[in-house]
């Protein structure tokens, strides 16, 4: 099988790891899995009280939050609902006086959107493709 040279940074140094292609099938599967998770439970998570546990913006400041802050939020429930670790996370836009605000975490959509009643929602959406 052959492998794919791959580089590790350790403490500044580099050193070369090899990824078989089997471990790139195994990460492609496990995305397609997390893509198929989001797809069938990713929309209308209430963002309250619980699922903000532990998360860097603060539940008072969510109302006036901008699209990076968002992105903070998004990717903080994203990790609490799936087990997934965000490690690209990017705000795309924050309307306060619409109360919507959007952006991708590695690579899946997020809005959060204000309901009539106050309460903030958070839908995922799998990546296109």
């Amino acid at each position: 099988m052959a492998a794919v040279p791959s580089f590790c940074a350790t403490k500044g140094t580099k050193r070369l790891i090899s990824l078989t292609e089997e471990d790139l099938l195994s990460n492609s599967q496990d995305f397609a899995a997390l893509g198929a998770l989001v797809a069938d439970v990713g929309e209308g998570n209430v963002i309250d009280a619980e699922i903000l546990e532990g998360c860097p913006v603060e539940a008072h400041d969510l109302d006036e939050m901008d699209a990076n802050q968002a992105a903070q939020v998004a990717a903080h429930c994203f990790l609490t609902l799936f087990d997934h670790r965000v490690k690209q996370i990017q705000g795309v836009d924050a309307d306060l006086d619409e109360g919507l605000w959007s952006g991708t975490l590695d690579g899946f959509g997020f809005v959060i959107r204000r309901e009539s009643t106050g309460d903030l929602i958070l839908d995922f959406s799998a990546p296109a493709g």
